[in-house]
């Protein structure tokens, strides 16, 4: 999915956490949040802080991947040619 607004992240965080059948409160407890913070970003509300956003998403088993649009389809992946040295 591509998430462009922070509607789409929160429609993204809603269908996952349904397609996991969990309910709001769930997932609030797994992410260390409200529900009223769950009920914040699913309706896509700008201030949600992006530790809270992060943790939301790995419970969830999600991930973000950063891409520049300006490069062409099929652009190499850096990460990929120059692998990081472990820490």
């Amino acid at each position: 999915m591509r998430v462009r607004t922070v509607t789409d992240l929160g429609g993204a965080i809603r269908q996952q956490r349904l397609d996991l059948g969990w309910s709001q409160q769930d997932l609030a407890a797994r992410a260390a949040v409200s529900r009223q913070w769950v009920i914040g970003i699913e309706k896509g509300k700008l201030t949600a802080e992006v530790g809270a956003v992060l943790r939301a998403l790995a419970a969830l088993d999600l991930t973000i991947d950063l891409l520049n649009e300006k490069l062409p389809h099929g652009a190499v992946d850096l990460d990929e040619v120059f692998p990081r040295r472990a820490r």
